[in-house]
């Protein structure tokens, strides 16, 4: 269960499920594979199709469309574009059609309203190994210098022998023409929204182009001209590798926001970064970054130790997993903030070049760093026939906020529906404060979406200072959505005005545009991003020494702003705290400089107590009577401290009571269900309504009490059994339904405060089955065997149903 202090074997068998889970490459010369880089051929009829969806797309489910003719002219008008492409719809090659469409896109200034091209075509990227950044030197001149280079063999084998490029080393020209003035050739093919984001992305065109979304490069290499460290320019000639994902090739293709309603990417930045990660199990490929790993390969970490102290250091590539769950991620923060970086003065948060992904990260992160309650982020729909038709289709009984709030827009004449958020102020304060210093977060015009998010969420509650590579982040406030997943979410017979396009090709979208909280109530993240606290262009120190330059000045602020955090509390149970029926769930802590705690359920104010001022040895800390358990359930308080009237730090602290355990006959156990559950079996719910969790119908347990379960469930079933001196297995039959890769059912142990996991999380649809776990380590133990569940936000399903369960 998700608030449950997760076991490291569990949290890495969670699948987030996305384009970059398979790392198999097809990597050859652009040259050699730009013949079988064609498009498939569309009748006239299948042009139209296109058309009218990308109309229908734009003119009414493109939530920004308003504000980005405001922002950026006429130009970004799609309309009369379409208009220009549909005059020609007779005659226009299938080229000319579809790269057409994708200029179109461009002039949106939008990465999350773009064009996908048809498949296989858009499997393919053309790639030169390399990453420009610009950094300042010391007379305050600007120039272009390479950042980044790939360490993937598959890569160097194909670039020349005398390449000899090197981090730090200053593009002077490209093609034959200064680097800045091809930047600037780029910038109509840019879909940066704010000056820095427009220059980020074209230094990322001289060396990425996506086939996805655009078409290749006419030539087939590149040559450009360095300037190296000892200020010796050379020249060199560099050849576009076609790289391609092997398993879209072979029909495979996902795309990384499909079915995802509640993501917010840059796929083009997630892609690109990629090419750059350093392989962890390879030692050789090292580059003395002194970066860890973590389970999660987006996310790696380390200490920084100078003149100014030691300071913990995250860095977050996107909010898009590959291993662990949304959750997941949260929780890796939170056991590095437990860890690693318990006695740190301060904490860097580094989000550059993050290109987005899971919003439930961005809401659900804030809270490890705060005393503050966090708001989730507010979203607006665009009031339209199309968004009121699929709304109300998908959802008839308005069971979903956004659907009554359409309604009640389209019957008012809003443009926009209400802002509401994605989830509720609970689930994104289910963990409470774990780090009480100074946080700081580093940025560029390349954090986008869910980045956007996480770093305004940390701004607008008073978190932490921003430090900018650039004067914004990269601006882009919306939750993105497809065409395709859309028309297959609709019920065969009534698809309304949506159609499926041909080639099994896309078009992706900004649905939901994103409000801040807190205290910048209100205002946009669109082509605006989270403006810097302060400015810190990189030097050339940077780039060569792992930001050593940015590190020092970053790490001096903390160190002078940490005099003012002085405020901590520890806490003896950081997971869930059992406690028998009838009894305080009463909690021992240890606290420096707090006086008052307050306790909180259910956002209601239980009572205060008064503290001494520290205490470093901790003591058990007494509890309202009113929490004194009942029955066996589930439920949390939380505790917040205060100095001199002053709020200081916030803890959640999750309990349940639970049962004895039951002894196991010598001859087994057949687990009746038909009267319900039996004393021994309870259920437990985190932040889910009974009805939505584990239930008994029909002598079967299943998730939830309708044809689906609910949204953002967390529910476990527990057995509290004592295994005899002897072989014993759990046998059941299951049948599972979930949204493959998202929500997840699974089969654990706990004893002893430890978890074994017996069937790791599966998802998607398998049909009834037996299933048989042996308990022989358990032997003569207590145990507790856990039926777990989760869901995300998103697309809903049958769920888990469990029938003849047995100890045999």
């Amino acid at each position: 269960m998700k608030f449950l202090k997760l076991s490291a074997v569990f949290v890495s068998t969670i699948l987030a499920g996305n384009t970059f889970a398979d790392d198999s490459l097809q990597v050859s010369l652009l040259k050699d594979r730009r013949a079988s880089l064609t498009f498939p051929e569309y009748t006239t009829e299948q042009k139209k199709i296109v058309l009218n969806q990308a109309r229908l797309t734009l003119n009414e489910i493109f939530v920004h469309k308003e504000l980005k003719i405001k922002d950026f002219g006429p130009d970004a008008d799609p309309i009369p574009h379409l208009n220009e492409i549909e005059k020609r719809i007779n005659t226009i090659t299938d080229y000319d059609f579809h790269k057409r469409m994708s200029e179109l896109f461009s002039k949106l200034k939008d990465f999350h309203t773009s064009y996908s091209m048809p498949a296989p075509y858009s499997c393919n990227a053309s790639v030169i190994p390399l990453g420009l950044k610009e950094i300042v030197d010391s007379n305050g001149t600007k120039s272009i210098v390479v950042s980044r280079i790939s360490s993937r063999e598959e890569y160097l084998k194909l670039m020349p022998k005398n390449f000899q490029v090197k981090k730090g080393d200053q593009v002077i020209s490209y093609n034959g023409i200064p680097v800045k003035q091809a930047m600037k050739n780029l910038e109509g093919d840019s879909s940066g929204a704010n000056p820095g984001a427009m220059e980020r992305h074209t230094a990322m065109m001289l060396t990425y182009v996506s086939q996805n979304q655009n078409v290749p490069p006419t030539a087939d290499e590149v040559n450009f001209v360095f300037k190296n460290s000892a200020g010796i320019a050379y020249s060199i000639t560099l050849p576009w590798l076609s790289v391609a994902q092997t398993k879209c090739l072979e029909g495979e293709k996902e795309n990384i926001v499909s079915g995802r309603s509640e993501t917010a990417a840059n796929i083009d930045q997630i892609e690109f970064n990629k090419i750059f990660r350093r392989n962890f199990d390879d030692k050789s490929a090292s580059d003395g970054d002194g970066l860890l790993k973590t389970l999660e390969p987006i996310l790696q970490y380390k200490k920084i130790v100078n003149e100014n102290g030691t300071f913990g250091y995250f860095k977050l590539e996107s909010f898009m997993p590959e291993v662990v769950s949304p959750e997941g991620v949260v929780l890796e923060f939170k056991k590095l903030l437990q860890t690693e970086f318990l006695n740190t003065t301060g904490i860097i948060i580094d989000l550059r070049d993050n290109g987005g992904g899971m919003i439930e990260i961005a809401d659900k992160l804030t809270q490890l760093f705060t005393s503050n309650d966090v708001s989730p982020m507010n979203f607006r729909l665009k009031t339209s026939p199309a968004n009121l038709f699929y709304l109300t289709t998908l959802d008839p009984q308005g069971l979903n906020p956004f659907t009554n709030s359409i309604i009640e827009a389209n019957n008012s004449g809003s443009m926009y529906t209400k802002p509401l958020p994605l989830r509720d102020q609970a689930g994104v304060n289910s963990l409470g404060q774990y780090f009480f210093r100074p946080i700081a977060i580093l940025t560029n015009s390349s954090c986008y979406s869910s980045c956007d998010m996480f770093s305004a969420q940390m701004q607008d509650h008073g978190a932490a200072v921003i430090y900018g590579e650039n004067e914004s982040t990269g601006a882009g406030g919306a939750n993105n959505y497809n065409l395709n997943d859309m028309f297959k979410n609709l019920p065969k017979l009534n698809k309304g005005p949506f159609q499926l396009l041909p080639g099994n090709q896309d078009i992706g979208f900004s649905w939901r545009q994103s409000i801040r909280v807190g205290l910048r109530k209100g205002q946009l993240l669109e082509d605006v991003g989270v403006l810097s606290d302060k400015v810190l262009v990189p030097t050339i120190t940077d780039v060569t020494n792992f930001s050593e330059h940015q590190f020092k000045v970053i790490t001096s602020q903390l160190k002078k702003s940490a005099d003012n955090f002085k405020s901590w509390v520890v806490l003896s149970n950081d997971g869930i705290m059992d406690v028998t029926s009838g009894a305080r769930p009463d909690i021992f802590a240890k606290w420096a400089n707090t006086n008052t705690i307050e306790f909180k359920s259910n956002g209601k104010i239980l009572g205060r107590v008064e503290i001494e001022e520290d205490n470093v040895a901790g003591r058990l800390i007494a509890v309202p009577d009113s929490l004194i358990t009942s029955g066996y359930m589930s439920a949390s308080y939380e505790m917040t401290g205060y100095w001199n009237e002053k709020k200081i730090w916030r803890k959640i602290v999750s309990y349940r009571s639970v049962p004895a355990s039951t002894l196991v006959p010598i001859s087994g156990l057949n687990i009746e269900l038909d009267n319900g559950l039996p004393e021994y079996f309870k259920v437990y719910n985190k932040n889910t309504k009974a009805v939505d969790g584990w239930n008994v119908q029909n002598g079967i347990l299943k998730i939830g009490s309708t044809d689906k379960y609910a949204s953002e469930v967390q529910t476990e079933a527990a057995l509290f059994l004592k295994i005899p001196q002897n072989k014993y297995f759990l046998k059941l039959n299951a049948a599972i339904d979930t949204e493959e890769n998202y929500d997840f059912f699974d089969i654990l142990v706990r004893v002893n405060n430890q978890e074994k996991i017996l069937q790791s999380l599966v998802s998607g649809k398998i049909e009834l089955k037996e299933y048989s776990y042996d308990l022989s380590e358990f032997a003569g133990k207590n145990i507790e065997i856990v039926f777990r569940f989760n869901s995300d936000g998103a697309d809903n399903a049958p769920g888990v149903m469990l029938q003849n369960i047995s100890i045999k």
